[in-house]
């Protein structure tokens, strides 16, 4: 996991325990940690829809089998 901060000036990450110097590091390191770092916020997106979709499901589940209970009340009268 890697951690982004401003510390005396210069931006360091935190990457496993270890400190490095954003300025110093590789292109390529950098490019690689820009992917993590939208790969994480995708995810973390991606489980806030997953808990709206669950939540609607619920909701809507629950709303027919209540619409259910009402028709069968209604079908029986005469």
């Amino acid at each position: 996991m890697a951690k982004r901060k401003t510390q005396k000036g210069n931006d360091i990450v935190t990457i496993d325990g270890k400190n490095y110097n954003w300025s110093k590091l590789p292109d390529e390191v950098k490019s690689g940690l820009n992917h993590v770092s939208d790969l994480d916020k995708k995810i973390q997106q991606g489980q806030f829809n997953i808990e709206q979709l669950i939540g609607g499901r619920t909701f809507w589940m629950s709303k027919v089998n209540q619409d259910l209970k009402n028709e069968t009340k209604d079908s029986t009268k005469p």
